[in-house]
């Protein structure tokens, strides 16, 4: 018979998930952080911190795990979209979004070429790097999405524009979204006006989801 108390669960939960928004929050800025620095992030001590993941390596899989899934939902939502008829839209959409989530999704792009992790990295951007290979390939057969590379290089290439721009400017200012935007749209091929004219069709979209809600 179990003898731990609602008050201690709640307290066991409490740590966890402080120790996992630490370990979000100091990953991002330092892939190398150690487990001391994450403790004391938390406000807890290092054995805390083992209480509740084996090593660093369980509380690192975990961290990409949760970002995994803001990922995922990032991707089908813009699939779910039906934004086929205007890929110019859909990227705009996706840069959008992951902006909008750069400081809960910013641990897996610094941990991205992370080879002690590489494989756990890969599995959690795989929903989104097969919607940008989708939507590279659309716009390339529109002939709206740059044709001098190859679909899924220029897919790659979106991917490494919006990381930077996640790991590189401050997303509390929201001046930067625009500019982060603008570098996405650019790396698909987009003139000034082009993007400009998408991030017009985002925001009237975002409209419409909020009114929708």
């Amino acid at each position: 018979m179990s003898t731990t108390t609602p008050a201690r669960r709640r307290d066991a939960e409490a740590n966890r998930e402080a120790i996992l928004e630490a370990a979000e929050r100091i990953i991002s800025g330092d892939p190398a952080a150690s487990i001391d620095l994450i403790a004391r992030g938390a406000g807890l001590t290092r054995r805390a911190v083992y209480g509740h993941f084996a090593d660093r390596t369980a509380l690192v899989h975990e961290v990409i795990a949760r970002c995994a899934e803001r990922i995922a939902g990032i991707a089908v939502r813009n699939r779910a979209e039906s934004l086929a008829s205007d890929p110019i839209l859909a990227i705009a959409d996706l840069a959008d979004a992951l902006w909008r989530e750069a400081d809960r999704i910013r641990v897996v792009a610094a941990l991205a070429r992370d080879g002690e992790h590489g494989d756990a990295v890969n599995e959690a951007l795989r929903p989104l790097r097969e919607r940008l290979l989708e939507v590279c390939r659309t716009g390339r057969d529109q002939n709206v999405v740059r044709a001098d590379l190859p679909a899924v290089q220029t897919a790659r290439l979106l991917e490494e524009v919006a990381r930077g721009a996640i790991l590189g400017t401050d997303d509390s200012d929201p001046q930067h979204f625009p500019t982060a935007s603008l570098a996405v749209l650019g790396a698909a091929g987009c003139g000034w006006r082009e993007a400009d004219a998408a991030l017009t069709r985002r925001a009237a979209l975002r409209q419409e989801r909020q009114a929708a809600a």
